[in-house]
């Protein structure tokens, strides 16, 4: 019998530790349980976790989610390039739910407090919006650190259950912001807010772009 350990980057896997060192390089370092803000960061918060999804099939009398995606996958050579694929995962996923932008009530950003990769995603998003700022912005990240590998996943269920409940999360401990975003980024306190669409983003390492959008069924 031969035993296998399943899992995904991480100590335990061949390139695990390299991807890890790689990370330590590319921000300031591990901020621990320190506070952290989206826009003015004082560490990278990596966290470990796992997401099981339970749940029924989509019946609209159990205000079930439909959710539409789109990806975007590109062998990234510079930073910048992630504005070009974010906004394109961003788009498809709009263009694919027949969804009027207006209709978006909230964005689960992928806002992972890097200083150059959130000012991208901003860039990103009001380009994909075409400059439009009336929806909600947050990084739920905030609360809960980076998840690495299970940071989409949990964060579509955070997405789905701001629609369940009609509750924005907030983005925790965001005091100074570098730039002026014009957008709410719901600083500290969560806001209730009718939800029926939400945009979840997940940009990551190696060129991957995601944009999922859930809707109320």
């Amino acid at each position: 019998m031969r035993r296998v350990v399943v899992t995904g980057i991480g100590a335990v896997t061949p390139l695990g530790g390299d991807a890890i060192t790689s990370w330590k390089n590319l921000v300031k370092g591990l901020s621990g349980a320190q506070r952290i803000s989206r826009f003015d960061p004082d560490g990278f918060p990596c966290r470990v976790a796992c997401e099981v999804p339970i749940g029924k099939g989509i019946s609209a009398k159990d205000g079930t989610f439909n959710p539409l995606d789109w990806f975007s996958q590109k062998d990234l050579r510079k930073v910048d390039d992630f504005i070009i694929f974010g906004v394109a995962a961003a788009e498809m996923a709009l263009k694919d739910s027949g969804l009027d932008l207006m209709e978006i009530s909230y964005i689960n950003a992928h806002a992972t407090s890097t200083p150059k990769g959130d000012e991208i995603e901003l860039k990103a998003i009001k380009r994909a919006f075409k400059g439009r700022v009336e929806h909600f912005l947050s990084s739920t990240k905030s609360s809960i650190g980076h998840l690495l590998g299970a940071a989409g996943a949990v964060e579509a269920i955070f997405s789905i259950l701001s629609i369940k409940n009609n509750i924005v999360p907030p983005t925790i401990n965001l005091d100074d912001l570098s730039i002026d975003t014009k957008i709410d980024l719901v600083p500290h306190e969560s806001k209730e807010k009718e939800i029926n669409s939400v945009l979840s983003n997940s940009f990551g390492f190696g060129g991957t772009n995601a944009s999922v959008i859930f809707s109320r069924y």
